[in-house]
């Protein structure tokens, strides 16, 4: 018994020795987020640790735009550096969240930032306040925490443009074991952490309200809608409003007898809109464009006034008068300012502006014709080739008629590539012959050439052949006068950007990112310059190891973005190229600015590196549609529209003036009341497709673009365990909730 009580009292003594050691080791307390704002603020106690001080103090002195307010930071210190997998004793901790998470009016324009030269660092980041108003109550501990592998790049919503389709969707995801205790099999550098003691939670914690049902309207949408679902319109209007539509001929006179100003205002845009250009006079076109800024269709409409002036041999006086205030933004515009040009004798603008229609601009058959015929000793075999890369570029088989048209005023052996490329551009099984029978430096003289060559190389199943593809893409001469299309030159990098890393050449996919020439024209190409920067940047950052170089990038990056999810995505990654270069502060910092936008994949992100735990996505409420907002609604002609189109028989084109007026519409009520609209004419897709229009551009429409209810009845084939939250994510983004909807390939619902 004496032995056994020894030995008791022994491991006692052991084990109150060991607790202090386990009491440094542990984290320091972290200001959490205020879960409740309207509570009385409380103000912790205690100080910074002075390491964490002179850290912030330091950042501070490099910045002297940012905010003296004391920033927040993270947990713990930062030991991994870049491709070295953080362990727990080496893992960035997360810090506070900003409370009350709402959406974010969307920011129009940016401050510039400084140009640091030579080495860039974080710190020289001009830095939001870190909502220094708000001190949020600290907890007694935190556990330390492990980090959880999240891949490559996370994968982002495909297109913010909701109709249009994303591009060339890679999957870079990378696979770890989240059972495994080999820190080398987990992704580097993670932002946000799961404490190791959890256990995995239940992915349905609430089974029975996973799919909850759809909210009661807070309105009697259908009453209010009365007046366009069911549309007063004369007969006689009804009659007049046709034959506007239609007739070919003068129509003032019955134009003027219609009594309803919306169905005057419908007939005329659709006779604008869907008669051929030589019977529509230019005058009348543009001032009805200018006069209806919120109607669909407004490009086609100056497609048109610019046609008539060039194919109804309109007189100088009238075409002078016409661009006495704008510049041509067609090809057919163009070429009528060049024959006033000839007829005024100034030969070299005249060329000028021929030139620039016949490589820059779409043309339809009509308009070509007539520029060769009258302009056509000014073209010589340079233009021709121009006009064909313009015609193929975008990698679309309709347009190789027209490439095939033009080719017939060049050489055979000029014919020869043009086939080559119309084969490479419709996919035909002869492309790689018809490729190999070219000359051997064609390819060095023809840069169009090049660029489908490269598209053939890297659709081909063959490694080799692709690396052959990457050598000819990283030869390419960066200058957009010798290229011509940038956008779709920049569209091939991204492919071949994925396709490089999914070989395991991470240095060429970031060659082929960096180079992409778009510095010069970022104002011009804005998307396809930030979109391009960030690419380089992420690949610099997760598979070379090389943060200061994405560092740069991502700068870049930031200083082009204009629109909250640009700024959501180049703030994450600069707080996560910050958490790899040991700055604390400024990650943050970043991760706040982009948690400003939890509409973004990357505001939710960052709101997650700054806190893991669980918590509620709040966006701003979506406003009820008071009777102000009801009459505003129905007012506007350009509403009224849509009433008129059904009482004349053309709802057809209610798609059009529904995406139309979600882009136009001001406020959040108004485009409640188009969605409500549309849902109850039988556009319950397109109700959410234009909700999630004015939600990116941060109206506040979240009851209608996050929408609940919506998911048709289905029967699972997965395991259980897929979370019914990315089988609804999947669904709102791939098909809107429509169970009927069928991709090319065949995949439906």
């Amino acid at each position: 018994m004496k032995r056994t009580n020894a030995y008791n009292i022994a491991l006692i003594m052991a084990f109150a020795w060991a607790v202090p050691t386990c009491a440094v080791a542990k984290p320091e307390a972290v200001a959490l987020p205020e879960r409740n704002p309207d509570r009385p603020e409380t103000v912790p106690s205690g100080t910074e640790s002075a390491d964490a001080a002179a850290n912030t103090a330091a950042t501070q002195e490099q910045m002297p735009e940012a905010a003296a307010a004391p920033e927040p930071k993270l947990r713990g210190p930062i030991e991994a550096t870049a491709g070295a997998p953080l362990t727990k004793s080496s893992a960035a901790q997360p810090v506070p969240a900003t409370p009350g998470t709402t959406v974010q009016k969307q920011t129009t324009a940016t401050k510039a930032l400084p140009d640091t030269g030579g080495t860039t660092t974080i710190a020289a980041m001009p830095q939001p306040s870190a909502n220094p108003e708000r001190v949020a109550e600290q907890p007694e501990s935190q556990e330390a925490d492990e980090p959880a592998a999240d891949g490559a790049e996370p994968a982002e919503t495909a297109s913010e443009s909701p109709d249009e389709p994303a591009e060339d969707k890679a999957d870079t995801a990378e696979k770890a074991d989240d059972k495994s205790d080999d820190a080398d099999k987990m992704a580097a550098a993670p932002a946000s952490f799961m404490p190791d003691t959890v256990p995995e939670p239940d992915i349905h914690p609430r089974r029975d309200k996973m799919f909850p049902p759809e909210p009661e309207p807070a309105l009697d949408y259908v009453s209010i809608l009365e007046p366009l679902l069911d549309y007063e319109l004369s007969s006689a209007d009804e009659s007049r409003v046709r034959f506007v539509m239609r007739h070919k001929g003068t129509i003032d006179d019955t134009l003027a007898k219609i009594e309803d100003p919306a169905a005057r205002d419908f007939a005329l845009w659709y006779r604008f809109a869907h008669t051929k250009s030589t019977y529509l006079k230019a005058e009348a076109v543009e001032a009805y464009r200018k006069s209806h800024p919120m109607w669909p269709r407004l490009e086609t409409l100056r497609e048109k006034a610019e046609a008539s002036l060039f194919l109804a041999d309109a007189s100088p006086e009238r075409i002078k008068a016409f661009f006495k205030d704008s510049e041509p933004e067609t090809g057919a515009g163009r070429a009528a300012l060049a024959g006033v040009y000839l007829k005024e004798g100034d030969k070299e603008r005249a060329e000028v502006a021929v030139d620039a229609a016949w490589r820059e601009d779409d043309l339809s058959e009509d308009t070509e014709k007539k520029i060769l015929s009258e302009f056509g000793s000014m073209l010589d075999a340079e233009d021709h080739r121009a006009r064909i890369d313009v015609l193929l570029y975008p990698d679309k088989s309709k347009m190789c008629s027209a490439a095939l048209r033009v080719a017939k005023n060049l050489s055979e052996a000029e014919q020869k590539k043009v086939q080559a490329r119309v084969a490479v551009v419709k996919r035909n099984d002869n492309a790689g012959k018809l490729l190999k029978a070219l000359p051997a430096d064609a390819l060095k003289s023809d840069l169009g050439l090049r660029f489908n060559n490269i598209q053939w190389l890297r659709r081909t199943m063959d490694k080799e052949q692709r690396l052959t593809a990457w050598k000819l893409l990283l030869d390419v001469p960066l200058e957009p006068d010798l290229l011509l299309d940038m956008k779709e030159w920049w569209i091939e990098r991204r492919v071949n950007v994925r396709a490089a890393l999914n070989d395991g050449q991470p240095r060429t996919a970031y060659e082929i990112a960096a180079k992409h020439g778009l510095a010069a024209l970022q104002h011009k190409l804005p998307d396809q310059f930030v979109e391009a920067e960030f690419l380089a940047g992420w690949v610099a950052l997760r598979y070379l190891d090389e943060p200061q170089t994405a560092l740069r990038h991502f700068i870049s990056m930031r200083r082009a973005a204009t629109d909250s999810r640009d700024i959501s995505r180049s703030e994450y990654w600069l707080g996560r190229t910050a958490l790899v270069l040991g700055d604390r502060g400024s990650a943050a910092v970043h991760f706040h600015v982009a948690a400003k936008y939890p509409q973004y994949f990357y505001g939710q992100l960052g709101r997650q590196a700054l806190d893991p735990r669980p918590a509620r996505l709040d966006v701003t409420a979506t406003p009820v549609p008071t009777p102000q907002d009801i009459d505003k609604f129905m007012s506007n002609n350009a509403v009224r529209a849509l009433g008129v189109a059904r009482a004349v028989g053309v709802s057809w084109v209610t798609p059009q003036f529904l995406l139309s007026l979600s882009r136009t519409l001001e406020t959040a009520p108004e485009v409640v009341l188009l969605a409500e609209y549309a849902k109850s004419v039988g556009h319950k897709q397109m109700a959410l497709r234009l909700s999630k229009i004015a939600f990116n551009r941060d109206l506040p429409m979240g009851d209608y673009a996050l929408p609940v209810g919506v998911m048709p009845t289905y029967k699972s084939l997965l395991d259980e365990r897929v979370d019914p939250a990315l089988v609804h994510a999947l669904s709102r983004q791939e098909s809107e909730f429509n169970a009927a909807a069928q991709s090319p390939v065949g995949a439906s619902g």
